[in-house]
């Protein structure tokens, strides 16, 4: 039906890794890899159908309507729903997603105001199970998300902390380390532009 498991030959969709995975397919299309067009499609459309369920965490209902959005499928619908009830529970990582989806969507003076109100502040937690998430996982979000606004003074100070803490002795879990390189693969990218201004500094 297009949906992940967690695991090769797991019967049972995991709601998180299969966003997870799909948001890794999206990735690695847009870097120009080969992915096969009906496993994309497939899993698009499967979480098109999930996209106005409530049944699933709030953090799962974010992150899925900013991936349908970032695949050209946005649900405009759930993200309406999500902006109409749940704002006051969402933490800074879930309005920067949310605030993204409605950018990509075309809708960027709802995703201005939504972005205006997202801050940076994670917690300080590790999560083994549920959406396999981190302190540093949510950072590597956010970064990523602030880019994409183009906020990059933020994203320059955020950067230096996700990069800090890699640098360090420590374990990661897989997902963390994939959120953190991406998100520091893509803030290289932005340094390699003559607009940006640390860059601008750095060749006169």
């Amino acid at each position: 039906d297009g949906s992940f498991a967690s695991w090769p030959g797991g019967r049972e969709v995991s709601p998180w890794c299969s966003l997870y995975a799909g948001h890794f397919m999206l990735a690695a299309a847009e870097a120009g890899y080969h992915v096969q067009p009906e496993l994309l499609s497939d899993w698009l459309g499967y979480e098109q159908a999930q996209a106005l369920s409530a049944r699933d965490e709030l953090r799962v209902r974010v992150y899925r309507v900013y991936l349908l959005a970032l695949g050209a499928r946005p649900a405009v619908a759930a993200m309406n729903l999500l902006r109409e009830n749940a704002m006051v529970d969402l933490d800074d990582t879930e309005r920067w997603l949310l605030a993204a989806a409605y950018q990509r969507a075309g809708m960027a003076d709802v995703a201005a105001a939504l972005g205006r109100d997202a801050g940076t502040r994670v917690r300080e937690y590790r999560e083994p199970g549920r959406t396999y998430g981190s302190m540093l996982r949510d950072q590597s979000l956010i970064l990523t998300l602030l880019l994409e606004f183009g906020r990059q003074e933020q994203a320059d100070a955020l950067a230096a902390q996700v990069a800090a803490v890699l640098a360090a002795e420590g374990w990661h879990s897989t997902q963390t380390l994939g959120f953190a390189l991406l998100a520091l693969g893509r803030y290289e990218a932005t340094l390699q532009s003559a607009a940006h201004p640390r860059l601008q500094a750095e060749v006169r």
